[in-house]
């Protein structure tokens, strides 16, 4: 409520709307949203019971017999079990899959200090060169007495994080530059771009 010159403006009412109601106004709202609707319920109602059945119910556990798979129609978790490592880090030499395994933990803690830790541009960049560094070192070895690993056996999970987050990472800035570029004039972009780079 706002008060100016003995005149008391109201605030506007505050939409209330139950479940029924949003149900019908965001799903029921003509006839092809309501088919749409009813066939997508239709559909979870098919396949989730079974891909729970499939994953737990007619599934082998995770420490069950290796021979049971060959009898039943659900998952076998033993070969999970069994080929973990493989799943996870590829061809990498069995003994120093440690250093994959930190690898990867480096770049989950990098975008992890980036969602809970807001800090400036150029900080940002100091912490992904490093951790970029930190990673090539772990996996790449020759470094610390660690024994060099050839990059054609770099796989599985640590390839795939380094690929998706630096990807993404380089692709923001990237972002920004195009946006900036689409909508000001020479002078205008270079100021705000160095203002971002700066702050």
């Amino acid at each position: 409520m706002i008060h100016t010159n003995n005149t008391t403006i109201s605030s506007p009412p505050v939409k209330k709307l139950g479940v029924m109601r949003w149900v019908r106004n965001n799903l029921f709202r003509n006839t092809f949203d309501s088919i749409v609707t009813i066939s997508v319920v239709l559909f979870l109602l098919w396949i989730v019971p079974a891909v729970f059945s499939w994953m737990f119910f007619d599934a082998v556990g995770f420490n069950g017999d290796e021979a049971l798979c060959r009898a039943t129609d659900g998952a076998c978790w033993p070969f999970m079990r069994e080929k973990a490592r493989l799943i996870l880090f590829g061809t990498y030499p069995y003994e120093q899959q440690w250093r994959a395994a930190l690898a990867c933990l480096v770049v989950i803690g990098l975008v992890a200090t980036l969602i809970f830790k807001r800090m400036k541009v150029k900080w940002m960049v100091l912490l992904w060169a490093t951790a970029a560094a930190v990673f090539v070192a772990l996996m790449l070895g020759n470094v610390f007495g660690l024994p060099a690993v050839q990059t054609v056996k770099w796989n599985g999970l640590p390839v795939f994080l380094l690929l998706s987050v630096f990807s993404l990472a380089a692709a923001f800035p990237l972002g920004i530059l195009l946006a900036l570029a689409r909508h000001q004039d020479d002078y205008l972009f270079l100021k705000t771009w160095r203002l971002v780079i700066l702050n």
